[in-house]
């Protein structure tokens, strides 16, 4: 956004601004998904809901604090010395901590390490220059 005009309207109106129909558009063109999936994302809250629950537990405070503590816990449990492929034991780490932050005890990632990245990377061979 390079015209005063535009940075002006956004900063005036900045608590109105939302990404939702780009991020609607995403789900639909990039991703591909089907009709009942795009209908959550522009016939419901969905997307105003799940911000208003990540602000809240990103923002600095007891909630932070907490999913902080949660993935330092989760990654010091592979904190020792052993031989295996880096890489593998990061990726199962982080995305076991990750889960961990968001689901607490209760973390359902543990058990679904091999297909979050085996859709994760379905993912990659459909839109290679994602990432």
């Amino acid at each position: 956004m390079k015209s005063p005009e535009y940075v002006a309207l956004t900063l005036r109106e900045w608590k109105t601004l939302t990404f939702d129909p780009f991020t609607t558009a995403f789900v639909k063109n990039a991703l591909g998904a089907p009709p009942d999936v795009v209908d959550v994302f522009e016939k419901t809250m969905y997307l105003t809901e799940i911000h208003t629950k990540m602000h809240g537990a990103l923002s600095i405070g007891p909630d932070l604090a907490k999913s902080n503590v949660r993935v330092l816990n989760v990654l010091a449990r592979y904190l020792v010395p052993q031989e295996t492929n880096l890489y593998a034991l990061l990726r199962e780490a982080y995305t076991i901590a990750m889960g961990e932050a968001f689901y607490g005890p209760d973390n359902p990632v543990p058990g679904l390490i091999d297909e979050i990245w085996y859709i994760y990377n379905l993912f990659l061979l459909r839109h290679p220059h994602t990432f």
